[in-house]
């Protein structure tokens, strides 16, 4: 069985807004910057995968390889996943620290590490206006040790289980 369809297409004629049918299959992002990769695989060595907003977001490295990188999707194509859509959480901190688990949480991301806990917002591109932060200093075991209630995060680290409210407030739930 062979195609149904043959694109003949240029790469010019492609993106010809006078073209018929131009806007048949969108591939602009929100901002009006062209958008036609639709290729891509998400990386096989990220154990953490959750969808936030627009995009797949996927981390915590099983090769312990970029061990604090959080990649992401292109916007609305949950199956393009350039290398190259990548946020560093860098290592500001006194303790070596490297992701745990990813939940999406009201209008954040929120990026666990084992002993500290990143917010991640934006408004249309984690690239160009995305903001991450350190929020508390707090973390998680791994990606199967949160779950939100009530509209408060409960998560478990080394120190045992606390609550995590949007504004980065923790409170402790066990000694």
């Amino acid at each position: 069985i062979g195609p149904r369809f043959t694109d003949r297409l240029s790469d010019a004629q492609l993106f010809n807004t006078e073209r018929t049918d131009y806007a048949a299959l969108p591939v602009v992002f929100p901002n009006g910057e062209l958008n036609a990769y639709r290729f891509g695989q998400p990386r096989t060595d990220m154990s953490a995968c959750v969808a936030f907003q627009d995009r797949l977001f996927y981390g915590v490295s099983t090769a312990y390889q970029k061990i604090n990188s959080i990649f992401y999707s292109e916007f609305d194509e949950f199956e393009s996943c350039p290398d190259l859509n990548e946020i560093t959480i860098q290592q500001n901190v006194r303790q070596p620290d490297q992701l745990t688990a990813l939940a999406p949480f009201g209008g954040q991301l929120i990026a666990f590490q084992k002993m500290h806990c990143y917010s991640l917002t934006y408004l249309e591109d984690p690239a160009t206006d995305g903001n991450l932060q350190l929020i508390a200093y707090r973390g998680c075991l791994n990606q199967q040790c949160w779950e939100i209630y009530g509209g408060l995060m409960y998560a478990v680290d080394e120190h045992g289980v606390y609550t995590l409210a949007p504004n980065g407030q923790i409170k402790e739930l066990s000694a």
